[in-house]
């Protein structure tokens, strides 16, 4: 008679752990083909097992360390008068701006009656030696903005903004006080200022709504002081614009009025900003 051998324990066992084993191959393959599948093996199984954390592609940061300076603007007044009391410097100052000069007042140590503006001394100088109304005690008197700087972290772009912004202020004033001068020598016509003062606005308005786009935190006071001086600038600019139309010494005087406006703000801007 044929012996039946029963198979060894251990042999069953083995057997049974390998069945098992092919199921749960087989159903965690079939769980993650599915979204099921796919949450169990991500939240169940890889947390339990194990496995390679997967990669991580950085977002793009286009920072860079930059520095922006707000430029030195120095420039050289040509004052006809100083007083002590506000009333008799703004009664001189009505009777220079009638005669084409900007009439402004500058209280600066004393009340200071300015009526015009140069970028040397040497020109300032000039035209203070040519006075021989003796109404007047011409002198040149030196103003001075001081310049500073800025370290910051922002992208290339938000840097050129600032950059222009920065640049620009100070070379616009120096284009209008040396136009004024143009003007006054008949080197350029009332029409023609008006005309680049237009070409000039259009500029302003844009370095603005770059500032504009510039985030900045309420506690920083770089990009609001831009804001400001460029908004009082857009101001002059528009006064002088094709808008003007005003003419002869009127003219003169609005423009020379505006342009030593436009030189205090910038000053003050640096003072605060130190």
């Amino acid at each position: 008679m044929a012996k039946h051998f029963a198979p060894a324990k251990g042999f069953q066992n083995n057997r049974k752990v390998a069945v098992i084993t092919v199921a749960l191959a087989l159903t965690v393959a079939i769980l993650l083909i599915s979204g099921i599948g796919r949450a169990i093996s991500d939240n169940i199984l890889m947390p339990l097992f194990g496995s390679a954390p997967p990669a991580v592609t950085p977002m793009p940061d286009d920072r860079t360390n930059g520095r922006i300076t707000l430029p030195r603007l120095d420039v050289y007044l040509l004052q006809l008068g100083s007083h002590t009391d506000a009333a008799p410097a703004a009664a001189e100052a009505k009777t220079i701006a009638q005669r084409g000069g900007a009439g402004y007042v500058l209280n600066q140590d004393s009340y200071r009656v300015i009526a015009a503006g140069y970028l040397t001394q040497a020109e300032a100088q000039s035209v203070a030696d040519k006075q021989t109304d003796k109404e007047f005690s011409p002198s040149v008197y030196m103003l001075s903005s001081g310049s500073i700087s800025f370290k910051l972290q922002c992208s290339k772009e938000q840097l050129d903004i600032l950059l222009e912004a920065c640049d620009y202020y100070p070379a616009l004033v120096k284009d209008l006080m040396e136009e004024s001068v143009l003007l006054d020598s008949c080197e350029i016509t009332a029409s023609q200022v008006r005309i680049n003062y237009t070409y000039r606005l259009t500029a302003v308005e844009e370095i603005i709504a770059g500032l504009e786009s510039l985030p900045y935190s309420p506690d920083e006071e770089l990009i609001p002081r831009l804001l400001t001086v460029y908004r009082n600038a857009r101001l002059q600019l528009n006064n002088i614009s094709i808008k003007n139309s005003k003419e002869g010494l009127d003219f003169f005087s609005d423009i020379k009025y505006n342009y030593i406006e436009m030189i205090i703000a910038y000053r003050d801007m640096i003072e605060n900003l130190s």
